[in-house]
């Protein structure tokens, strides 16, 4: 008997488990639509705490004439 529980706990973390996988990959494609409409329609960027850009969406970058290429170069400034 004690084998045929031990069978039926697995069983079930493996339900479990498939449940949390598929909520996972529902929750990562909402955030990846959220992702492009943000993209498609606000300007992002990120600094560090001295003002540096670290990171910036296309838009962005369509805006402020900056390139990828140029990300070193960066800066925001202090207004």
């Amino acid at each position: 008997m004690p084998y045929v529980t031990f069978l039926g706990i697995i069983f079930y973390i493996g339900l479990r488990a498939q449940k949390n996988t598929r909520a996972l990959e529902i929750a990562n494609a909402e955030l990846i639509q959220l992702k492009f409409a943000i993209n498609e329609h606000a300007i992002v960027s990120a600094t560090d705490v001295h003002g540096n850009i670290t990171d910036a969406n296309d838009k962005f970058m369509e805006i402020s004439g900056y390139r990828r290429e140029e990300k070193n170069c960066w800066v925001i400034a202090n207004a």
